[in-house]
């Protein structure tokens, strides 16, 4: 295949060639001269320090040491975003992870990685892999410094399939020592709190198309890394692809037949290229705090049975805030009401009573930190940060003051929430758990009642903070999910249709981990809790309860941490009572609301 670059002015007209560990731009000698001679622009950008001779590196490489993932990703940006029309990216290796990043970030038309290092997340660790980075991962002490392989070394990780002479050739020529803290990144972020420096949202919408390489052969990134970090991507519309040449190692980028692999990489450039702005003119003319309207699973327009004009009301919307991407779904006229769901569950839960909310309120119905579509790092699932999370949301959207409704976790949520920023929160409706973890005793672990037994069970499962339990219910959506529903659901249970959604939801690895976040962390929520007890809430609540399920005990459990508590019970609904009892529960939040709705509730 070939690729010519023509006159058509949406097309790109430039290529940048970002390298990897190892190597500097003198590895893409072969590919520059073979783009510009396709009458390309080529940019084969050094990372920052490196911009001189292998040889000179060789003799001094303090200038690797000094090397960090964010000034390299700062450093690529600033070139990048000053070109006149995104341009197509091609990394290899690590150069591969930085394409992913900057295109994360809305750079280029189009992406290649060639033998990508895989972005946080991905923790497949093939034996290959951990064999040929054993010199750099064999010392915690080589984080700090820039290490090199040996020639022998080299052969066996970077160019396997290549005779020793060959590889010893290839190594004089180009090898240089790597920053060992960019070969520590990989394995640390996926045991990190929080996002680390190879961070990449997988599900972002707006990202260009992206084409993994892989070579059958390659030791340090081999197929099994690359095809995991494409599965990450599944959730996401944008196009992602894969492609994997038999017999290339991880010197694709230079062995035989290396043009083979240029040409087909341009050739899927330009083919999937899209035309839009250039970053600058974008980051110009969008609000930095407001990002794209989520489409597909997990959102308004993914969302199946929705009632009646749903769409023409209510949108969903990505807000950054609290160092979160959120997700929220929004629509309606009037003071401010944040709707909290439980588990396991998302916004959708709140859909049958959105429309008729949303005649005297901005209803604003939030996917958890962890769940759907709003972002999923590992911490900060304690309802102190959880409820700091929908604060920011509510104060990137204008709302100084509002009221809460909240059910099964966001019960939980919502009395932290209250209890930590009371002067925020005007009223509140909490639905179905037996008051805050720690106000009152905790049942005995041992003792309980059967029924009581084979409702509760799953808090104690759910917290196990070990990847088992992941592995459990993983592919067993279906039998895990479908027992809570019906478990905890009464007579009436819910529509199969309903369950599905939310199995398909579950099913997502990243998902599943998020929602046993708040579990995980009930030793922080319970500290905190034991804190909160000692200032009852001064607001008024409402605590709903299902007659088939906590019935009076949603309110009984809340009255030793609030002064003002009113009860409703809904006859014959279990747990569920928003998508069993939906004009039930619209009837006693429609009264409960009432002086909030007339006083003109938050203030904007």
């Amino acid at each position: 295949m070939t690729a010519e670059n023509t006159a058509d002015p949406s097309a790109p007209d430039t290529v940048v060639l970002i390298h990897g560990l190892w190597v500097t731009p003198r590895s893409w000698e072969h590919w520059i001269e073979h783009y510009e001679g396709r009458g390309y622009r080529v940019l084969a950008p050094a990372y920052p320090g490196l911009e001189v001779e292998v040889e000179a590196l060789n003799e001094d490489p303090s200038p690797i040491e000094a090397l960090t993932i964010p000034g390299v990703v700062e450093h690529l940006e600033g070139i990048v975003g000053e070109l006149e029309n995104p341009p197509i990216i091609m990394g290899h290796s690590a150069g591969g992870l930085f394409t992913q990043i900057l295109l994360d970030h809305g750079y280029g038309a189009a992406g290649v990685v060639i033998d990508s290092a895989p972005a946080e997340g991905v923790r497949v660790t093939p034996i290959a892999q951990i064999r040929a980075l054993f010199p750099v991962l064999k010392n915690p002490a080589n984080r700090h410094r820039a290490v090199g392989f040996t020639k022998e070394q080299f052969h066996n990780a970077f160019a396997n399939t290549l005779s020793r002479e060959d590889s010893d050739e290839v190594y004089e020529r180009y090898h240089i020592p790597a920053p060992g803290s960019f070969v520590w990144a990989g394995p640390l972020a996926n045991f990190t709190p929080g996002h680390q420096d190879t961070y990449v949202n997988f599900r972002n919408e707006e990202r260009a198309p992206l084409l993994f390489i892989a070579g059958s052969e390659d030791n340090i990134m081999p197929p099994a890394v690359n095809q995991s970090n494409v599965k990450h991507y599944r959730h996401a519309k944008t196009v992602t692809d894969y492609k994997e040449f038999a017999g290339r190692s991880h010197y694709t980028v230079g062995q035989d037949g290396w043009e083979e692999v240029a040409d087909y990489a341009l050739e899927w450039a330009n083919e999937h290229a899209t035309t839009r702005p250039a970053r600058k003119e974008i980051l110009m003319s969008s609000s930095p705090t407001h990002l794209s309207t989520p489409e597909g699973p997990g959102s308004v327009s993914g969302a199946p049975n929705l009632p009646a004009g749903f769409t023409d009301t209510f949108t969903s919307r990505f807000i950054e805030a609290n160092g979160l991407r959120q997700h929220a779904v929004i629509g309606g006229e009037g003071p401010p009401l944040l709707m909290v769901h439980g588990w396991p569950e998302n916004w959708y839960a709140w859909r049958l009573l959105m429309p008729q909310l949303a005649r005297d309120f901005q209803v604003i119905a939030v996917d958890q930190r962890g769940i759907g579509l709003t972002d999923k790092p590992q911490d900060g699932y304690d309802t102190g940060t959880l409820a700091g999370d929908l604060v920011a949301l509510m104060d990137e959207l204008g709302h100084e003051r509002f009221a809460v409704v909240g059910h099964d976790t966001g019960y939980f949520i919502g009395y932290a929430l209250a209890a930590d920023h009371p002067d925020r929160v005007d009223r509140m409706a909490l639905a179905e758990v037996p008051g805050p973890l720690g106000v009152n005793p905790s049942p005995p672990l041992f003792g309980l009642p059967e029924p009581i037994n084979n409702k509760l069970w799953h808090l104690a499962f759910n917290r196990v903070n070990d990847e088992m339990t992941e592995q459990l219910v993983r592919g067993r959506e279906d039998i895990f999910f479908g027992y809570e529903f019906a478990i905890q659901g009464g007579q009436k249970g819910l529509p199969d249709e309903v369950q599905r959604y939310y199995f398909d939801l579950y099913s997502d690895p990243d998902v599943l981990r998020g929602s046993f976040g708040l579990y995980r962390a009930l030793d922080t929520t319970l500290a905190q809790n034991a804190e909160r007890k000692n200032r009852p809430l001064t607001m008024p609540v409402l605590a709903i309860g299902g007659a088939e399920s906590w019935g009076e005990e949603a309110a009984n459990g809340m009255k030793p941490a609030a002064d003002d508590v009113q009860t409703v019970v809904i006859p014959d609904t279990g747990h569920w009572v928003a998508e069993q009892a939906p004009d039930q529960m619209l009837e006693a939040l429609t009264e409960f609301l009432a002086p909030y709705r007339e006083d003109g509730g938050g203030l904007r």
